[in-house]
């Protein structure tokens, strides 16, 4: 499951009771605090998005919680347990625009789980996916082949783990 960011109470009436039936989450952060009621500063940390994890998972998600923000994305797993990658360290002038980056991660995260990635894997999949993303104005202008995708990693490196 897949969400579109809004600001209103369905998160919680509409999607709450639909989670014991998800295998795969994968939402922002912000749509995490909307469903668990859980708040979590700008920038949030490891320990708050576990936190956000471990509430959604105790609400009924079968399998895996993906999260992503700008700063990192984690992963917690039923049989696996919690892992967290963080984003790219882009340039200044790199982003020409935010539309789509957040489905770029979920598109390169579900690649990833159709291909049988682990977790860390998956992760920088989907944060290469996003940052190729924010290169363009539009919302797919800058995807790049698979291949192109995983030099990106090697051309800017990664941030710091919070």
């Amino acid at each position: 499951m897949d969400l579109v960011s809004e600001s209103s109470d369905r998160y919680r009436t509409s999607v709450v009771p639909t989670l014991p039936y998800v295998d795969v989450l994968i939402i922002n952060e912000l749509e995490a605090s909307a469903i668990t009621g859980i708040s979590v500063p700008k920038h949030p940390r490891c320990e708050e998005l576990m936190a956000l994890t471990e509430a959604l998972l105790a609400l009924g998600v079968r399998e895996k919680v993906i999260l992503h923000c700008p700063d990192l994305g984690v992963c917690h797993d039923r049989a696996t347990g919690f892992t967290a990658v963080p984003s790219l360290l882009l340039p200044e002038g790199y982003i020409a625009g935010a539309t789509g980056a957040g489905d770029a991660f979920c598109a390169g995260a579900l690649y990833a789980l159709t291909h049988g990635y682990d977790d860390e894997r998956l992760l920088r999949l989907g944060s290469l996916s996003a940052a190729a993303s924010l290169s363009a104005a539009d919302a797919v202008g800058g995807m790049l082949p698979l291949r192109e995708l995983w030099e990106l990693e090697s051309r800017f490196g990664r941030k710091e783990l919070l």
